[in-house]
């Protein structure tokens, strides 16, 4: 279920439903395989460095190893399996993403330093822009969420029709691409969606239908929804999207 690369393409590196881990080169010659867990690794993935291993299980746990098989630390803290792991570009951060439908942001030392919650369902999939100013998660509920690295939300992407497993940044980190089980790829402008204030977009579509439709009455309510100031304030949407 987990595959990774050593970034220098030396090693080859697999975690199995058993739990156990295996090392190859890139001749394909094994080098090592040790246990890592008690039941199924979901992800795997190497330090930038290419020193460490991470492992992400079915255990609620994921462990960050030497590459010969010597545990160096479990992260603990998730209430569901662990479904993947990632270490940051620069290495100072390492992400883990659950069925709990949390990520959790750590130091490499172990040090929990945020929880990032938002999602209705589990979370499939995460990846950190290059510059590690940004976290994509991929969730069941349909949806991309963008974050801020102190934990932030700052977009949720609307457009898949069913679970979305994979996203990526571009190596520019302009764009955000999600892959679904709705068989569909999405490929996000960033530059476009970041500065978006969806409330204000959703007025300029329909704040003409509103003051000239001939079905809504002249004191109709409705008219006065994407007014900034309505003499109807019980229904005036406010900027935070409350009613």
């Amino acid at each position: 279920r987990g595959i990774a690369v050593r970034p220098d393409g030396s090693l080859i590196a697999a975690g199995d439903t058993n739990g156990n881990v295996q090392i190859w080169d890139s001749n394909g010659q094994k080098q090592i395989s040790f246990k890592a867990h008690d039941i199924a690794i979901w992800d795997v993935a190497f330090s930038p460095d290419g020193n460490l291993l991470a492992t992400a299980s079915g255990d609620n746990t994921a462990k960050i190893w030497t590459l010969d098989g010597t545990l160096v630390r479990v992260l603990e803290g998730h209430e569901a399996a662990v479904t993947g792991v990632k270490f940051s570009p620069d290495g100072n951060w390492i992400a883990t993403n659950s069925v709990d439908r949390t990520v959790r942001l750590w130091q490499p030392d172990g040090t929990l330093r945020s929880i990032l919650q938002g999602h209705h369902a589990q979370i499939w999939d995460m990846a950190f822009s290059n510059d590690v100013q940004l976290l994509a998660t991929a969730s069941a509920d349909r949806t991309v969420k963008l974050w801020q690295i102190n934990g932030e939300l700052l977009k949720t992407l609307n457009g898949h029709t069913a679970g979305v497993r994979g996203v990526a940044f571009s190596p520019e980190g302009t764009q955000v691409v999600s892959g679904g089980d709705d068989q569909v790829g999405i490929l996000w402008n960033l530059d476009q969606i970041l500065p978006l204030d969806e409330l204000a977009s959703a007025c300029e579509w329909v704040q003409d239908y509103l003051q000239t439709n001939r079905d809504l009455k002249e004191y109709e309510p409705n008219r006065s929804l994407c007014a900034s100031e309505s003499r109807f304030p019980a229904i005036n949407l406010r900027r935070d999207g409350r009613v």
